[in-house]
């Protein structure tokens, strides 16, 4: 009996906790569970929590309702406008997505923004995107990045050879961090 009061009680405080952040924030959503989908995977597997919840409390007559965002969703949306060369789009689209999802992002979601900028002559914002696969989500792949045609014009810019030591240095690490698992046999 003293386990199922001391449960009921844990579930109303965190519930309690729940709603006391809904009220504290200026924000109308609150982001309650997110993953972290900066973090670059050598499988390109995303994780099997791929929603967003969150409570959405904008409404005038101040109900919580709860809203799922689908971040693969929209970001499979934007992918398909930047197929079909929609760049701007496509930009609107895979930055919903991020803002939504907590500023985050898969690489390959970001690769593509950086891709659509640089082909509306956004390098700034194209380097942005860059530089934040490179450092935040270890980008790895120089060669693939060195001979994508979108980014030709930013060849010349001098950043391109801060990015390509960042993208290399990666490529070091991770090799570095492979070779010293496989096991040497005498």
């Amino acid at each position: 009996m003293k386990k199922l009061i001391l449960l009921l009680l844990l579930i109303f405080l965190s519930f309690y906790n729940i709603f006391a952040q809904i009220d504290s924030k200026k924000d109308t959503t609150i982001v309650l569970k997110n993953d972290d989908y900066s973090i670059f995977s050598l499988s390109n597997k995303v994780s099997p929590y791929n929603r967003t919840i969150a409570f959405d409390t904008s409404g005038q007559n101040s109900n919580v309702k709860l809203i799922a965002f689908d971040y693969e969703k929209m970001a499979n949306q934007a992918n398909l406008q930047y197929k079909k060369k929609q760049f701007s789009k496509a930009i609107d689209l895979y930055t919903t997505a991020f803002i939504k999802n907590n500023d985050l992002g898969l690489v390959k979601h970001r690769y593509n923004l950086a891709c659509c900028y640089a082909m509306i002559n956004k390098y700034d914002s194209s380097f942005l995107q860059l530089f934040r696969i490179a450092e935040k989500g270890k980008y790895f792949n120089y060669s693939e990045i060195e001979a994508e045609s979108c980014f030709k014009p930013l060849q010349g810019d001098r950043r391109w050879t801060k990015l390509i030591e960042i993208i290399r240095g990666n490529a070091r690490k991770l090799e570095d961090e492979m070779n010293s698992k496989i096991p040497i046999n005498n």
